[in-house]
């Protein structure tokens, strides 16, 4: 804590560090039709069937078996900072900031040596007030940044991007009933999510591919808690929440 001129501050300083090995080894079985020669479109698909009812069986001779794997390593370090500021009795403010730095390896099916991802670094910020008119009741409002990593392994391989990227705000009233006894708070909220990944299978190649959208969510939410003696609370809550996809690289 430091006091500036009558104003106390409340410093807080941190650093954080979030790693991840991800590994995944799978086997694939492959037969051959051992068709000879054309056949009429009939016999071909009565010929397709009796094949892959006996793929899905469990009896009858394996195919030919390939070991593949893939591995995936990343972290995330982040350096944070947050000022919380007692202006007055009724005014109270935080603002914060925390620096991210994300980076990765990936050792892909047919690749014995891991192979460095792109770098990524970012700066999200944080700001709120509080003011308190009374001891029982109390208005706030918060905006927040966010970041995440959007390296990721799916079953048809590598996704890697930019991070993505989360603006928040809310706004709310926070009131105390019965000595405190039970506090009701009520907040409004906006979200909104930018570079957010989405696996696929292309349909030309059949190979894997990765499209990046936005979304946004607005909503209501509301909680009660009651002390219900010195070492036990009872907590209930409500949303309604309304998330939309506002845009994206595929059509519609």
């Amino acid at each position: 804590d430091v006091d500036v001129a009558g104003v106390r501050h409340r410093i807080t300083l941190g650093a954080d560090v979030y790693y991840a090995d991800n590994y995944q080894a799978y086997t694939i079985e492959s037969k051959r039709l051992n068709f000879v020669g054309a056949l009429p479109e009939e016999a071909f698909l009565q010929r397709l069937q009796g094949f892959t009812d006996e793929l899905l069986s469990n009896s009858g001779a394996l195919g030919d078996l390939s070991n593949y794997s893939q591995r995936l390593v990343y972290d995330d370090i982040g350096l944070y900072g947050q000022v919380y500021t007692q202006w007055h009795d009724a005014w109270s403010t935080s603002v914060g900031l925390r620096y991210s730095l994300f980076s990765g390896d990936y050792q892909g099916v047919e690749r014995q040596t891991a192979e460095p991802l792109k770098d990524y670094s970012d700066i999200a910020l944080q700001f709120g007030a509080i003011y308190q008119p009374v001891d029982s009741a109390s208005l706030f409002i918060n905006y927040s940044e966010s970041v995440a990593v959007n390296y990721g392994l799916s079953g048809l391989g590598l996704h890697a991007g930019a991070p993505e990227k989360a603006v928040q705000w809310e706004a709310g009233l926070k009131y105390l009933l019965f000595d405190g006894g039970l506090t009701a708070t009520v907040a409004f909220f906006d979200i909104q999510k930018d570079n957010v990944a989405h696996v696929y299978r292309g349909a030309e190649t059949g190979d894997a591919a990765t499209a990046f959208y936005s979304q946004t969510a607005q909503g209501i939410e509301a909680d009660l808690m009651w002390q219900w003696s010195n070492d036990t609370q009872l907590l209930a809550s409500i949303s309604w929440i309304d998330p939309r996809i506002v845009s994206t690289e595929f059509n519609n």
